[in-house]
């Protein structure tokens, strides 16, 4: 008669033995796997088709992949840089009293004046600018410039034949603070051109005239204009635009210490805008890389 204790332990005993060569073979079998394919480069594993008909090669299979590197939008906002040259029909009052002073002292010295003082006044302007883009609705600028424009006249001594020259001048140094709203294409499409604005600056900053001497005073005044890009290449651009300022420089002088014939103590003041014609060069963010902006035709 078999021992009923030691038969349940032999039965016990195969299970158990049963059970682990079981788990052995198959923990072989996953090493197996992953030796050949890592979870970190895992092969598609084709998903079954239920619909009969062949798998699309990329919409029917699910690739396990690791971690993704996060997707960092634009920013709507875009940094430029500019430096530009300015040309303006100057808006200079006082030339009448530098030439009804030299008028007064060619009577006094019996001089006769043989190139009196131009009718007009045409002075560059140079300066840098920075501006913040917002995409293709406006830009927010700061910069500086310098204006200058000068004149002479020349009067000859009818005894001596001797000559006799006078002058003036004036320099600017401004700063300037602004907007300039892009004009869609969608209102305004030029053939030639792309990005028109219509801009706008306020001018503060420091004025110098000479005569016989100098005279300084604070500047005050704003600037108005229109223009659009007509070139641009990567991160380049040519724009032009037409400008209309109103420039004022009050100073402490009086005018008897800038002209030769003068008595008067007023202060002197002068203006010194008019219309302008520039052309500026930027640098900034590619044109087309711009958020929202279309891309050239």
């Amino acid at each position: 008669m078999v021992n009923l204790p030691w038969a349940i332990i032999v039965i016990h005993s195969t299970l158990i033995a049963s059970v682990l060569s079981n788990f052995v073979a198959a923990q072989q079998v996953a090493d197996s796997i992953h030796s050949v394919a890592p979870d970190s480069m895992a092969s598609p594993v084709p998903v079954a088709d239920t619909s009969g008909t062949a798998p699309d090669s990329l919409a029917s299979r699910r690739v396990v992949s690791g971690s993704t590197a996060p997707v960092v939008p634009k920013s709507d906002w875009s940094a430029e840089f500019c430096v530009g040259l300015e040309f303006s029909a100057i808006d200079f009052a006082e030339r009448a009293r530098f030439a009804s002073d030299l008028a007064s002292e060619a009577s006094i010295s019996r001089w006769v004046v043989d190139q009196p003082y131009p009718g007009s006044d045409i002075g560059p302007t140079v300066g840098l600018e920075f501006a913040l883009r917002r995409k293709e609705w406006f830009r927010l600028a700061a910069g500086g410039s310098w204006r200058t424009w000068s004149a002479q006249a020349v009067a000859r001594d009818t005894a001596s034949g001797s000559l006799h020259d006078r002058s003036y001048g004036s320099d600017l140094f401004l700063g300037s603070l602004g907007a300039d709203f892009l004009v869609s294409r969608s209102v305004l499409r030029l053939d030639a051109a792309r990005d028109a604005y219509l801009g706008a600056r306020w001018l503060v900053g420091a004025g110098r005239l000479s005569g016989t001497g100098d005279a300084w005073g604070l500047a005050m005044g704003a600037s108005m204009r229109a223009g659009a890009e007509f070139l641009d290449w990567n991160r380049w651009a040519v724009s032009a635009h037409l400008g209309l300022d109103w420039l004022s420089v009050q100073s402490q002088t009086p005018w008897k210490d800038l002209l030769k014939a003068s008595s008067s103590r007023d202060l002197a003041g002068w203006t010194g805008g008019g219309l302008s014609l520039g052309v500026q060069l930027r640098w900034g963010a590619p044109r087309d890389s711009i958020p929202g902006k279309a891309q050239k035709k």
